[in-house]
C-alpha cells in the first residue's frame, strides 16, 4: 500500500500517528527519551502481545431487575448477597430500620432487622461487603458495623 493517494497535487501525505506495536512499559525513564514501543503509563488498556487496546466494560448479564417492595423505606446501600451452601442469590438492601434480603427468582423478600433499635441514616454512607456466608453492614466511623451470619 502506498503512503500517498493519488489525488491530487495539492493533496498532502497520509500522516501516521503511535507505534507499531508494543514491547512493554517503562515508568522509571524520561518520556521522551523511551524507545518506540514502550509506553510510560498505560491505563484501562491491555497489552497483548504487540498490539494495545482498550479495555472492555463490564457487561450486564442480569437483565432487567425490578424491586418492588411494600412500603416507604429509603434504600441506602444495596449489594449481591450470594448464599455459599444453596447457592441462591439475593439483592440485600439497607433500609432505616432492617435489610431487606430480595430473592427475584421466587419474587420474596425476608426482613432482618437491626439489633439493639439500630438504625441506618443517608448521612451514614452505608456500604454493604461479603465475607462467605457473612453479610457486613458498614457506617461511617462512629458506629460499629453489623454482621448478618446468613441464618434466615
Amino acid at each position: 500500500m502506498a503512503r500517498y493517494e493519488p489525488k491530487g497535487r495539492m493533496d498532502d501525505p497520509i500522516l501516521t500517528d503511535g507505534d507499531r506495536g508494543f514491547s512493554g512499559i517503562d515508568s522509571y525513564l524520561e518520556p521522551t527519551t523511551l524507545e518506540g514501543g514502550t509506553v510510560e503509563a498505560s491505563e484501562n488498556m491491555r497489552l497483548d502481545g504487540d498490539l494495545a487496546s482498550v479495555r472492555k466494560g463490564i457487561e450486564f448479564k442480569a437483565g432487567a431487575v425490578t424491586l418492588t417492595y411494600a412500603g416507604d423505606d429509603q434504600v441506602f446501600a444495596s449489594t449481591l448477597f450470594s448464599d455459599p451452601v444453596s447457592g441462591t442469590e439475593f439483592i440485600a438492601c439497607a433500609t432505616k430500620n432492617k435489610v431487606i434480603l430480595w430473592n427475584d427468582q421466587n419474587n420474596s423478600g425476608i426482613d432482618i432487622a437491626y439489633p439493639g433499635g439500630q438504625t441506618v441514616a443517608s448521612g451514614d454512607n452505608a456500604s454493604f461487603v461479603q465475607a462467605m456466608e457473612k453479610l457486613i453492614l458498614f457506617r461511617r466511623t462512629s458506629k460499629d458495623p453489623r454482621g448478618w451470619d446468613g441464618e434466615y
